[in-house]
């Protein structure tokens, strides 16, 4: 008897034990819930505190289909940004609602600014019109004759003999210039003479492509004045070409560096052996570029090419400083001496100021009142000895 009563007492404690550690692991469990049960503003629920109500569970996706997952990367990024975002004002969270809102309902920080709003490209005639001024005189058949013969004369001067011995002399001041900047070596002055190169090109498209047909033409829609403003470039320039073609080809003045052909430049040389080396009076280079600067400024003095005048002195400016490197390059490659430039210079602004103002926009150009500006050529027919002829008026 007494054994019996011995082992049930034991199997009662056994029992008795396993329920208390059943209560002390509900009860941990209750006040420490697993990582993934807990909320970003959950924590561990004080002791004695009413349970949270519970929130309606999360909707499960279709049985079968497998659960959405972003990747490690953009999910860390996106928990970060979610603590960020919902911690107290900084700049910092500011920041980040600028980059993760919308633009217009965004108020800048100091940080960040406003962004700045990409210009849109201009379009075909937006610009203010031009207008021809009716007190100016047109190209009309005298200037078209003019500009033909001189481009005809420019292109036919490369023809004129040249005479070896015509132009040798040398002096003071064009042999100090090239000693203080001429670059003796032939081969390592090509550099000099591809900047000149590359500068004569802009300087003579800027009146044509730029002023005319790209502002006046394309975008600010103003045919005739764009017309106009391309014939007067190019009857100023051709003449400047005409005048230099037949200058270098009659002087017949030899080029610096001819000095040195046959002994340090091999005179089987091309820039030895053609009539070339006895062309430098005056610099073509300088007087061309000159020239289209120099028609440039008038285009922007009489039409306001750019709208505004500051904008209209500083590319009258750039391109005669345009104009006054190429000829300094042609004395630094040796192409040319510093007097040859010069007289270029002269030439070249002379035709490019002078000839428009001459011709089309001077006092001595200028329209009668009821005139359109262009003289046009009358033809008519006149009595003469033996029958009639024909006569024209322009």
């Amino acid at each position: 008897m007494r054994t019996r009563a011995r082992g049930f007492s034991k199997c009662w404690r056994s029992v008795a034990w396993s329920i208390a550690l059943a209560v002390a692991a509900s009860n941990a469990a209750a006040q420490h819930p697993a990582p993934e049960e807990l909320t970003p503003a959950q924590g561990p629920a004080a002791p004695g505190a009413e349970p949270a109500p519970e929130s309606e569970p999360a909707p499960q996706p279709p049985a079968g289909a497998p659960a959405p997952q972003l990747p490690p990367d953009e999910a860390a990024t996106d928990e970060l940004i979610g603590r960020l975002l919902s911690g107290g004002e900084s700049p910092e969270k500011d920041d980040l609602r600028w980059l993760y809102s919308d633009l217009e309902e965004y108020a800048p920080t100091d940080l960040v600014g406003k962004p700045i709003p990409a210009p849109a490209l201009p379009e075909r005639g937006e610009g203010s019109r031009r207008v021809w001024d009716p007190r100016w005189r047109r190209f009309a058949v005298g200037n078209y004759i003019l500009t033909g013969v001189a481009i005809a004369v420019a292109a036919g001067s490369v023809a004129i003999p040249t005479s070896p011995d015509r132009w040798r002399g040398k002096n003071s001041f064009d042999e100090s210039v090239r000693d203080a900047i001429g670059i003796e070596d032939y081969p390592d002055g090509q550099i000099p003479r591809d900047i000149s190169d590359v500068l004569l090109s802009l300087t003579i498209m800027n009146p044509l492509l730029v002023d005319s047909l790209v502002i006046t033409y394309w975008y600010r829609k103003s045919d005739d004045v764009a017309t106009q403003m391309a014939l007067i470039d190019t009857e100023a320039m051709g003449l400047a070409s005409a005048i230099q073609g037949l200058t270098s080809g009659f002087t017949s003045r030899e080029r610096p560096y001819g000095r040195n052909c046959g002994k340090t430049i091999d005179s089987r040389f091309d820039d030895c052996d053609s009539s070339k080396r006895y062309r430098s009076f005056f610099s073509g280079h300088t007087a061309l570029s000159f020239a289209g600067a120099s028609v440039s400024c008038s285009n922007h003095i009489h039409h306001q090419v750019y709208g505004n005048g500051t904008a209209d002195a500083i590319g009258c400016v750039a391109a005669l400083t345009a104009a006054g490197v190429t000829g300094t390059m042609r004395v630094v490659g040796d192409q040319h001496y510093a007097s040859d430039v010069i007289m270029g210079a002269g030439i070249g602004t002379l035709t490019g100021f002078g000839l428009p103002w001459l011709l089309h926009y001077g006092p001595l150009a200028r329209v009668e009142s009821g005139s359109n500006g262009a003289p046009a050529l009358r033809l008519s027919l006149v009595p003469v000895s033996n029958g009639l002829g024909v006569g024209g008026q322009f």
